[in-house]
């Protein structure tokens, strides 16, 4: 009776260990599914915010693309008009290679020209101011001789 008292005492106490061990084990698997919930939770919100920002990126993209797009066509344009020009700037090139010849004498004749006319102007220029200086210089000997005038006309009065 004794071993079958301390089997069943050892019985309750294995028993006690394990229903304690099995209500520690809910308490931390019910703290657990709250920690995943508030995880999936904070994922989810994560996710939303994400989303969110992919499609304002998405969107971006599509609005640069479009004027990216926009600007290459502009830009060909632009390039075919060019070509156009220069095809057309070397035909007349082609077509004036020999009078280039000629103008590049008469601009050298031209030239001569103007440098010589440049001469001159500047020799006129010069006389015109030796003209003005000497104005200046008689003009205020006139202005003296008057004031010496006046003032032998006031001496031979008085």
């Amino acid at each position: 009776l004794l071993g079958a008292s301390k089997e069943a005492e050892q019985e309750r106490m294995i028993t006690a260990q394990y229903a304690a061990r099995l209500e520690e084990q809910k308490k931390e698997s019910a703290r657990m599914e709250k920690d995943h919930a508030t995880l999936t939770d904070l994922l989810r919100q994560e996710c939303v915010a994400l989303k969110a920002k992919t499609q304002e990126n998405a969107r971006l993209a599509q609005q640069q693309s479009a004027l990216a797009t926009s600007q290459g066509a502009v830009q060909h344009k632009k390039i075919a008009m060019l070509e156009q020009q220069l095809a057309g700037a070397r035909e007349v090139s082609k077509e004036k290679e020999g009078t280039q010849q000629m103008l590049v004498e008469w601009g050298e004749e031209n030239n001569k020209k103007i440098a010589k006319i440049e001469q001159e102007y500047f020799a006129l220029k010069d006389c015109v101011r030796r003209e003005q200086e000497t104005a200046r210089y008689w003009q205020q000997r006139s202005v003296i001789l008057q004031q010496s005038s006046a003032r032998l006309l006031g001496a031979s009065k008085e």
